[in-house]
């Protein structure tokens, strides 16, 4: 599962949305639904891949932005509907935490990386791209 990238979600709304709206003063809020759409359906599509409790990985990730910690190896397992094999849990680990730190596919120091994560969809709420 790759997400898509923010720029293809930006045109997408251009492409689909934009040409509905009526009063340009409403777009930005029309921009936040589609953009709070657009990132339940990730954390959706994540959870199901992944066989994660999506509560669990907002909780994550909710973490993460008011920390800036990423979550642990236990943390990432404790979100999966079933418990691994002691002998596959780092792998699993990592490749869901590679899913969710923004750090493993973007600048941190900004939003720079064309291809996202899941926070990248939460990082937008809070900051202007």
């Amino acid at each position: 599962m790759t997400l898509r990238s923010k720029r293809e979600l930006i045109e997408q709304f251009i492409e689909n949305n934009l040409p509905k709206i009526s009063n340009s003063e409403t777009i930005e809020d029309e921009f936040k639904i589609y953009w709070e759409a657009e990132t339940k359906k990730a954390l959706q599509d994540l959870s199901k891949a992944e066989t994660l409790r999506q509560d669990k990985v907002e909780s994550i990730i909710n973490d993460f932005l008011f920390t800036g910690r990423m979550a642990t190896e236990d943390e990432v397992i404790e979100a999966l509907e079933k418990q691994p094999s002691v002998l596959q849990r780092e792998s699993i680990s990592i490749r869901i935490t590679e899913k969710i730190n923004p750090c493993k596919s973007i600048d941190c120091k900004g939003f720079r990386g064309e291809r996202g994560t899941i926070l990248d969809l939460y990082f937008i709420k809070f900051y202007r791209v």
